[in-house]
């Protein structure tokens, strides 16, 4: 039989000793998670690996607890910037912003950003488990950061382009009437060439279809694109001024129209854009 060891009390002492200080600092357990534990260290047991199963299962569970809190924070944080987004979009329709800079949206985040941080905080040092989760803290808040600046950058860079969309439009509005001004005299010099043919109803069609496909094609060479931006993924932002493509085909109409009045006929015409240009011509000739 082997001896007493001189230190064995001693070094019972000092496990109890050991265990207690742990389990005071513990928030206590409850029973369904003793039922995991229980359940892991038996089958660790089962496979001779018992310290490397019953930590994993911790850390699995501490891990899934974090990442739900993550995604809390994450929407909390895109929810704010999406209402911040309407709001300056709102100033853009009106004229009130005319450049969008990060430090306006961190102004605009601030409260929400400095609650996630309390919140985030709160939950590392109060959580069961902290003392396993301490070991991912460093790395959550780094994407939260990350996150923050990067919603920070695309509202930015989406709201800039929107002024810039802005800015064209108005453009494009102040040119309209410049334009409408030179397709309606050149649709005069085109009814002065064929006075001579206004009873060809065919010939009529064929050259004013290619007057006015001419014309489109200069106005749309000459005309930057405007595009539609998404200012969140589930909302299309609605613009006060028609399509620039929804204006062209109106004009076919109004040219001859106002053609017909600057030609003296005084009357209104229906029917197709050659008949109107054939009368155009025939009062024309009428007035000569």
């Amino acid at each position: 039989m082997a001896p007493t060891n001189p230190n064995y009390s001693e070094n019972i002492q000092e496990l109890k000793m050991t265990i207690m200080s742990h389990a005071s600092r513990s928030h206590g357990m409850r029973l369904k998670d003793l039922k995991y534990r229980i359940n892991d260290l038996w089958e660790a047991l089962l496979n001779e690996r018992f310290v490397f199963s019953f930590r994993s299962a911790l850390e699995i569970s501490a891990y899934r607890r974090l990442e739900i809190q993550y995604s809390k924070w994450s929407w909390r944080l895109r929810c704010a910037m999406m209402e911040t987004e309407n709001k300056l979009h709102n100033n853009i329709e009106h004229e009130a912003i005319h450049e969008v800079e990060e430090t306006d949206l961190h102004r605009e985040l601030k409260k929400t950003s400095e609650e996630v941080e309390k919140s985030m905080s709160e939950f590392f040092e109060e959580d069961r488990d902290a003392d396993i989760l301490i070991q991912w803290k460093t790395s959550f808040e780094i994407k939260i950061k990350e996150l923050r600046e990067n919603i920070m950058r695309e509202t930015k860079r989406k709201l800039n382009k929107i002024i810039q969309q802005r800015d064209l439009k108005k453009k494009i509005d102040a040119q309209r009437t410049p334009h409408e001004n030179t397709l309606y005299e050149k649709s005069k010099e085109l009814a002065l060439k064929l006075k001579d043919k206004s009873n060809d109803e065919e010939i009529l069609k064929k050259e004013f279809d290619w007057f006015w496909e001419q014309c489109v094609k200069k106005v749309i060479r000459d005309t930057p694109a405007i595009r539609d931006i998404d200012i969140m993924r589930d909302k299309k932002i609605s613009t006060n001024s028609p399509d620039e493509t929804d204006v062209i085909p109106e004009r076919k109409d109004q040219i001859r129209l106002v053609l017909l009045g600057e030609t003296g006929s005084g009357k209104s015409v229906t029917g197709n854009t050659s008949i109107g240009l054939r009368v155009s011509v025939r009062n024309y000739n009428e007035n000569q």
